[in-house]
């Protein structure tokens, strides 16, 4: 059996996470995974959802040895629930920081100096820097390998380079 690779994608809305993301799965074979439901959760607390799905999804991985990509996960809570002063539970996310360094866990954090034509369903530009001040305050306390990949230049030939090297393939 290869080695297992658990890879999160995190971001900023519209940095490009998900069609890096599904590149990168469909270049290594690693299945991608997005939970499409999440949205229905945004303005309202993420706890009950971070504790159960946080813990199930790491459950899974532990017990099986699976690989996978996943687009958005538990840091996500974190920068955005500081973000928007929603209510959260760090001491949980660091725990599962911890637990996932065991299974290989690498994090990608998308993020673009420029937007243009931003638009998105749920948040405003202006968010943006208080969501990625979040994502570096919670980088800062983890013990998982991050890369910060900027995705300004939208050169994806380039930034699968670069994440191929963080993961060391």
């Amino acid at each position: 059996m290869n080695e297992q690779r658990i890879v999160f994608f995190v971001g900023h809305d519209n940095s490009a996470k998900t069609s890096i993301a599904k590149a990168l799965s469909k270049e290594i074979g690693i299945p991608y995974f997005k939970n499409l439901n999440e949205a229905n959760c945004f303005r309202t607390s993420f706890l009950n959802e971070l504790h159960y799905k946080g813990s199930y999804l790491f459950e899974i991985l532990e017990a099986t040895g699976y690989s996978i990509i996943k687009d958005r996960e538990i840091f996500c809570e974190a920068a955005y629930s500081w973000a928007y002063n929603r209510e959260t539970d760090i001491p949980f996310i660091l725990d599962l920081d911890r637990k996932y360094r065991a299974l290989n866990l690498h994090v990608i954090l998308c993020y673009k100096t420029k937007l243009v034509d931003f638009q998105d369903h749920l948040i405003t530009e202006d968010k943006i820097p208080a969501i990625m001040e979040g994502y570096h305050r919670i980088r800062k306390q983890s013990i998982n390998p991050w890369l910060l990949l900027d995705t300004t230049d939208e050169n994806l030939p380039e930034q699968l380079k670069k994440i191929r090297s963080f993961l060391g393939r």
